[in-house]
Formats: C-alpha cells, structure tokens, sequence
C-alpha cells in the first residue's frame, strides 16, 4: 500500500508528489525493510528538548530505548538487556565474502565500530537490526503477542480508521471508514507517521485555514499537523557482482557526514551493502 505525498527537495529548487509505501498489516513499518535498529542521534532529542519540550532529552529518554530493547552483543550504560526487542549484530564469521570486503574497504579510511547506537558512533561496522534468524521482529510479535491472552484485548482486522470523534477537545472514539462508531474512555492515536496527521486531519485537528479549504470543520486549530515530515532517501546503485558471491545484505553500515553536513551537526549519511543476488 502507497500513499502519495507532497514532497520538497526531489529535485533543484522544486517540489512534487511522491509516492511512500505504508503496509496495512499489525505492526506497520517494524515488519518491513531492512529492521535496523538505530535511535537518532543525541543531539537531534537534546534540540527537541530545548526548543519547549521537556522529557524528550537523550538523557530522559535512554531509560526508554534500554527497556525496549535485549541487546545480544553490546552491553554497558547505553543498552538493555531485558526487553522485547531483540537487537544482534552479525558476528565477523557470519559475513558474507562481499560484505567483509566492504568493511574492509570503509576501514581504510574510517573508523571501526562495534555500536552504532552509542552516542559519537561514526564510522564503519556490523549494522544493529532486530531481524533474529531471518525473521523481521515487530511489534506484532514482539508487543502484541505476550498480550494475546488477555480478556479486554480485541483486534479487529479491515476496521479502517477515518477519524477521531471529539465533545469539544476531548475525544470520546473513532469513527470507521464504513461509518461505525466505536466509543472509549481513552483513545491512543498511532497510525505512523503518515496515518496519525491524515486523521488528524480529517478529524479537523490541523492548520485552520488548510481545513477549511478542504471543507473540514476546524475542531482545534493545530499548524503543525501535517507538515514537517522527514523522511530519509535513499539512493540506490545497482552493481553487478561476481555470480558465486550469493548472500545476505545489511549487514555492515558506515555512518558518515557529507560534504554539505554542518561540522557541528549530527552525520547525515549511512552507507550499506544490499543483498546480492544471482541476476
């Protein structure tokens, strides 16, 4: 499933539509691409921090990324162990021939890493992914499955959400796209990045004067909704490779700044090899 969108920076100076695929399965994106477990770089939370959001530190939210994770390969203050979330890293003798050359070759002129994930990590080594034995590690089965069991937990599959439904700011339910109602005391909005604005939106929750053009009701007058998304590129090279050199991919990541990164910024480039496949 695809979603088209408004995007900026396609091209020199332009803007245009792009597509951006969105799965309609339980657990959303964690069960597509590549499952690599990276957390944002410290400075990028410390920002949201000082620019009036309190508790959305690296600091304040380290707790958090150790209780979700079980770390298998890096201990120390900056992981945990005990979480649902499985993270590995593939061991020097799980790479493939063509993903050790490529660790071999970024090492010439960068630093190894063995944690991507500690704050300062840039260079190049084994890519954090929570993919354990092939198997993409979701929330559906990592959240989702220890809560089957319980008597209030219901899942209700082709339930498309078209909208909040608010008694002035406060919302009491959902509607569905079919138009059924279904009422709660409490409602958590998490349909992705591209889901959760879109009903936002529809709900009239958004900029005023955006929801009025499209004919919505304007319930709470929000600028930001909608806008801002960042996603990240990617840029792909498609090369031929020798025929018996068959095997995974992702399995080393170098992280780097480009020519056009701010040398105080966080790195704005990461670099992989895909996997290699008989043409």
């Amino acid at each position: 499933m695809t979603r088209p969108l408004l995007c900026r920076g396609t091209r020199a100076g332009t803007t245009s539509s792009c597509s951006a695929a969105a799965p309609p399965l339980v657990g959303g994106c964690s069960a597509t691409n590549a499952g690599f477990a990276l957390r944002g770089w410290p400075a990028d939370y410390d920002g949201w921090a000082t620019r009036g959001n309190p508790g959305w530190s690296f600091r304040e939210l380290l707790p958090l990324f150790r209780a979700v994770e079980a770390d298998r390969d890096v201990g120390g203050e900056w992981h945990g162990h005990t979480g649902p979330v499985p993270i590995r890293r593939p061991a020097p003798d799980e790479l493939s021939a063509l993903q050790r050359a490529f660790l071999d070759a970024a090492a010439a002129g960068h630093a190894l890493v063995a944690d991507h994930n500690a704050p300062g990590a840039v260079g190049v080594g084994p890519a954090p992914r929570n993919v354990c034995d092939r198997l993409r590690m979701s929330t559906a089965l990592t959240y989702l499955a220890r809560a089957r069991g319980r008597p209030n937990l219901r899942v209700r599959p082709d339930a498309l959400v078209d909208r909040v439904e608010l008694a002035g700011s406060t919302v009491h339910g959902v509607r569905l796209a079919g138009g059924e109602f279904v009422g709660a005391d409490a409602v958590v909005l998490a349909a992705g990045s591209y889901g959760s604005p879109a009903i936002l939106l529809r709900s009239g929750v958004g900029p005023a004067a955006h929801l009025r053009h499209l004919g919505i009701p304007v319930a709470v007058d929000l600028p930001a909704v909608g806008g801002n998304l960042m996603d990240h590129p990617l840029v792909a090279l498609d090369l031929p490779a020798f025929p018996d050199q068959q095997g995974p991919g992702f399995q080393v990541m170098l992280t780097l700044w480009s020519r056009r990164a701010r040398p105080d910024g966080p790195p704005d480039l990461h670099l992989f090899r895909r996997r290699t496949v008989r043409a």
